[in-house]
């Protein structure tokens, strides 16, 4: 029961940063074009901007893959502790071994995810800091 659980909350993450990046991208969009439009001030200013989307695009990216992989490794748990149940074929050390990564995989996962949050923060403290 504990993996199909796994996969219901890693898959509610994964909806969350899915659309993190889907507003990062849009964004990145938005200030593409007046960056294009605009004076060479507005150009330095959203230069700094574009390039912090830019990296938490990365970070979000790298978040989801990690989140993703969990899913699959609790997915691939599923199917080890059903063959082991199925055919008493004893697996605990494969099943330990894709658990400890499913994990692992959590862990970084929200370990980027923290660290967008971050770079998010900072970004609105520099155009906080433009506008005041």
């Amino acid at each position: 029961m504990g993996p199909v659980i796994l996969i219901s909350g890693v898959g509610l993450l994964l909806l969350s940063m899915t659309n993190r990046l889907g507003r990062a991208i849009d964004r990145a969009r938005q200030l593409k074009e007046i960056y294009r439009a605009g004076t060479q001030a507005d150009r330095e200013r959203l230069k700094g901007q574009l390039e912090i989307l830019w990296l938490r695009a990365k970070l979000i990216r790298a978040s989801i893959v990690w989140a993703a992989s969990s899913a699959l490794l609790a997915a691939l748990l599923i199917i080890f502790l059903f063959i082991s149940t199925l055919l008493a074929v004893p697996m605990t050390v494969m099943i330990v071994m894709i658990f400890v990564g499913c994990m692992v995989a959590v862990v970084i996962s929200l370990t980027y995810f923290i660290r967008d949050i971050n770079l998010s923060l900072h970004a609105l403290r520099l155009e906080m800091n433009f506008e005041a």
